[in-house]
């Protein structure tokens, strides 16, 4: 009589964690920061990559957004950097690998580089891969569930994004992390309850 519960619970409990899953991906993203910088200016790049599956990142490949010379790199202690370059000898991709992101926690790649001369968006696009061959490509636009990150040069703002003098494109991603961040946990619980009464049904 046990076991006949997990076939009325157990369909649930996959759904469950499936969206739980795609909550939790939803809520992290790639950061490119500064968000907004000015045309033709040396700028020092951060780029930030948060761990949001049950497995480490080994991986993290960048595509540098046209126009945008690179100069140096920071360190990355235990990472491993290598770059492709165009047929005039300028990096248009950086791929550190070797390292490792653990599940929830972040590290952080910095990148010295300067503008390109014309205000627009420039475009970050990053492929994550963890440790099982997995990967995420945020590439996205502004309002998927996988976004590329962006910088705006000049003030004008990507199609999409909310982008304002002292932080409003951040404040506004902040919001919808906190908004994720809650529904995960929610999940959680549910998710954990039903567990806890499917193993005990199956033991009665």
């Amino acid at each position: 009589m046990g076991t006949r519960g997990w076939p009325r619970y157990g369909g649930v409990l996959i759904g469950l964690l499936t969206a739980l899953w795609v909550t939790q991906a939803a809520g992290a993203h790639v950061l490119v920061t500064p968000t907004t910088s000015a045309p033709g200016a040396a700028q020092l790049y951060t780029i930030t990559v948060q761990g949001e599956r049950p497995v480490p990142t080994t991986r993290v490949q960048v595509q540098i957004p046209p126009g945008v010379v690179v100069a140096s790199f920071a360190a990355a202690p235990g990472w491993q950097r290598q770059i492709s370059l165009n047929s005039v000898g300028a990096i248009t991709a950086i791929t550190w690998s070797g390292g490792i992101i653990l599940p929830q926690e972040y590290t952080q790649f910095g990148v010295y580089a300067r503008n390109p001369p014309r205000a627009g968006a420039l475009t970050w696009p990053t492929i994550q891969t963890y440790q099982d061959g997995f990967p995420v490509a945020w590439t996205g636009s502004p309002t998927s569930l996988q976004p590329a990150p962006i910088t705006t040069l000049g003030g004008v703002s990507p199609v999409g994004a909310t982008v304002a003098a002292g932080g409003g494109g951040d404040g506004t991603i902040t919001d919808l992390a906190l908004a994720a961040a809650l529904l995960s946990l929610g999940l959680s619980g549910i998710c954990l309850a039903l567990l806890i009464l499917t193993l005990r049904r199956r033991i009665l």
